[in-house]
């Protein structure tokens, strides 16, 4: 084999294998952007602008649910989402219009932070 095409592909392993223990998230966030730890005991609320996309990184060592409601001006739910994200992975949305949502970061209904859209 050339010698640099060797010294090539032991750059290119070495890279690749760096990056499989990077600790940055797999998903790219552009500005203006909020990434939030997650897990079945941290589910924090959140003020963002419209526009913004808020990223959830999975810091538990179980899959989290992680389910948006978005409410009207009386409260009441209009719309969910629901994705799962498995550990050390990043779920992400961008929020449009202004309002509140609840999200929840486990199975229990009666668990929930709130996403407040300015």
């Amino acid at each position: 084999m050339n010698k640099y095409l060797m010294i090539f592909f032991l750059m290119f392993l070495a890279v690749a294998c760096d990056a499989k223990g990077s600790e940055e998230p797999d998903v790219l966030l552009t500005p203006p952007a909020i990434l939030v730890e997650a897990s079945r005991q941290n589910c924090p609320s959140i003020e963002a602008e419209v526009g913004m996309t808020i990223a959830w990184e999975n810091v538990d060592t179980v899959s989290l649910p992680i389910k948006i409601e978005f409410l009207d001006e009386n409260g009441k739910v209009t719309d969910t989402g629901l994705s799962v994200i498995d550990p050390e992975t990043v779920f992400s949305t961008q929020f449009y219009e202004a309002g509140t949502c609840y999200v929840y970061c486990t199975d229990n209904p009666d668990t929930h932070a709130t996403i407040t859209v300015k």
